[in-house]
């Protein structure tokens, strides 16, 4: 079982196999390159697509058969390792295109940008598009019940990996996220994180996981969840006893 190196020390190579794997057009490619790389990104910039892709070829192997449940490896055998990485690539690079941390649309923005940029149609085309818009709420009752719902969310998974990452890398995460939010005073950033916090507590309180994805769940819920139940004990934002068992 590979460990994820949270610190990825060769995010450009990274980058650069996720940019060959996208199926965009020569201009789409360099625009996203120019988005992510804007001085006004902290956490959701080159290295954060980077390392989620990163996460999925160490995580996957690159195959279907370690992303799917094994039946349906033998059901779905067109449903191969070509179709997986390539809707995962384009899913990635695209999700964060559009970020504005004013703005309560950059999902969808996202998403139409994306559809003028990709050469990908039919089922994959509509499978990307709805996973950047599902991004904007990882945390909503998807099921597990085909193929492409188990690969909605590990691409929703990944895109979490971050809050299962050591302590003190998932605190600079946040603080990366506050330089992105400039313009709200501290005041109003506590408020907005507490808001963060609550939501997936809440969540999780209710017999819920951070990972829907089995996979994902197993190897990274229990670390996810001591991240962020330490990080409402230093905030005294709620009472961690209520999480409750994994």
């Amino acid at each position: 079982m590979k460990k994820i190196d949270f610190n990825l020390k060769n995010p450009n190579q990274s980058f650069y196999d996720l940019i060959t794997w996208a199926s965009l057009k020569h201009k789409g490619k360099i625009e996203a390159l120019n988005s992510y790389d804007q001085v006004t990104r902290g956490y959701h910039g080159t290295f954060h697509i980077s390392f989620l892709w990163y996460c999925h070829t160490i995580l996957s192997e690159q195959t279907a058969k370690n992303i799917l449940p094994k039946e349906m490896i033998n059901i779905f055998l067109p449903y191969g390792d070509w179709t997986v990485n390539k809707r995962i690539a384009e899913a990635i690079l695209a999700h964060d295109k559009v970020y504005d941390a004013t703005s309560k649309t950059n999902e969808l923005d996202s998403t139409k940008w994306w559809r003028s940029q990709t050469f990908l149609k039919g089922k994959n085309k509509l499978w990307v598009g709805n996973a950047i818009e599902a991004s904007a709420n990882h945390f909503a009752d998807y099921p597990l019940i085909t193929e492409d719902d188990y690969l909605l969310q590990w691409f929703l998974g990944l895109d979490l990996m971050p809050l299962a990452a050591p302590y003190e890398i998932f605190r600079m995460n946040q603080l990366m996220i506050r330089a992105e939010y400039a313009h709200m005073s501290d005041e109003e950033w506590a408020k907005g994180r507490t808001n963060f916090l609550e939501k997936i507590f809440l969540h999780c309180a209710m017999g819920n996981n951070i990972y829907q994805h089995p996979y994902l769940r197993k190897r990274f819920e229990k670390a996810a969840r001591a991240n962020i139940d330490r990080s409402i004990g230093e905030h005294q934002y709620l009472s961690p006893s209520l999480y409750g068992e994994i």
